[in-house]
């Protein structure tokens, strides 16, 4: 049951850590976003809340797996920010390619 609730909450975490990074996106359309330091053109202030919500999820989930996985459970937040790192990369690949042509 513990197994079930924490990837429930891992896949909650998840989809509100890429809805964020899709947020940032949206209110940047013409520009690059920064994918690791710095801030982008247009920043909405909600957005702090959005991550902050989502990071409490991964952490949750992290908790729940940590007696079960030990420190692998670590890793879980790490691999559930993935969705939003790609969103981003693939908004600046698109970004780049109108630039280039």
């Amino acid at each position: 049951m513990v197994w079930m609730i924490a990837i429930v909450l891992w896949i909650a975490g998840t989809f509100v850590f890429a809805a964020s990074a899709n947020m940032v996106v949206r209110a940047n359309p013409t520009s690059r976003v920064p994918q690791w330091f710095g801030r982008p053109q247009r920043h909405p202030g909600r957005i702090y809340a959005v991550r902050i919500a989502a990071l409490a999820l991964l952490c949750a989930s992290a908790g729940l797996l940590a007696a079960e996985v030990g420190v692998g459970a670590f890793l879980a937040v790490l691999l559930g920010g993935l969705p939003a790192v790609f969103l981003v990369h693939r908004h600046n690949r698109e970004r780049t390619e109108i630039r280039n042509h």
